[in-house]
């Protein structure tokens, strides 16, 4: 991804060959990947009269162990706040709710317009415009924006991905600094501890209160990794 902001703008480049074997991400990465590409892209795409394209529907499914835990005799125990809240339905339940299924189906209803939108036009090339930095106010091109990286699972000190002190301190860093004029919270996480999130949530609407906040959601942004981009005063964008 690097390699590719680079080469778009450097006018000593004028091609790129890229070798493009299975990609091992999910969807927002992989249109994250197309934009570059279309962002160093001047008129055509070339392939091979053997190449094809692998066009496939798209399904989601669940599993759900419930009968399995009556056989053992196990009840399973699940905290759960609000309908759509789903993560404990495959302990609870043998079949899927129809609040989960009214989820699912709407989150593939819009992954499937999406790809609509890319796939259909493919040959008509449409240039991809980002976000200028006027959007957020910002005109000198001494200042910078922030780029705070949440990835993982939440938790509130130690181990790997998102650490709540961790990130709390680059929260804190970029509200101190006068180069920040405004920051992109990029998000993939599927949540994790609810304290955690919760202090994380409060300086990012603190934060907010000072500089304008991007969130933007990668291939997960669930539970905690959601409640980080909400609040009244929270982020003024989301990105999904």
């Amino acid at each position: 991804m690097p390699l590719t902001r680079g080469v778009a703008y450097d006018p000593r480049i004028s091609a790129v060959y890229l070798q493009i074997d299975n990609l091992n991400c999910g969807w927002a990465k992989a249109d994250e990947i197309r934009r570059q590409i279309l962002n160093f892209r001047k008129s055509e795409i070339y392939a091979p009269p053997s190449a094809y394209v692998h066009l496939f529907g798209f399904t989601v499914q669940g599993t759900f162990v419930r009968g399995v835990y009556d056989y053992l005799g196990i009840e399973p125990q699940v905290e759960r706040i609000g309908k759509y809240k789903s993560g404990g339905d495959r302990l609870t339940r043998k079949t899927m709710s129809e609040d989960h299924r009214e989820m699912l189906t709407a989150l593939l209803d819009n992954i499937y317009s999406n790809w609509l939108d890319k796939i259909v036009p493919f040959l008509k090339y449409r240039k991809y415009s980002g976000v200028r930095k006027e959007t957020v106010g910002i005109s000198s091109g001494k200042e910078q924006i922030a780029v705070i990286r949440a990835s993982g699972t939440i938790s509130r000190v130690g181990g790997k991905g998102i650490i709540a002190e961790e990130f709390i301190n680059n929260i804190h860093r970029v509200k101190a600094s006068n180069k920040f004029k405004a920051a992109v919270i990029r998000i993939d996480s599927p949540g994790g501890d609810a304290l955690a999130s919760d202090l994380m949530w409060r300086e990012i609407r603190l934060l907010a209160a000072k500089k304008p906040i991007i969130a933007s959601m990668s291939d997960v942004a669930a539970s905690g990794g959601y409640y980080m981009a909400m609040g009244e005063e929270g982020c003024a964008w989301i990105i999904i």
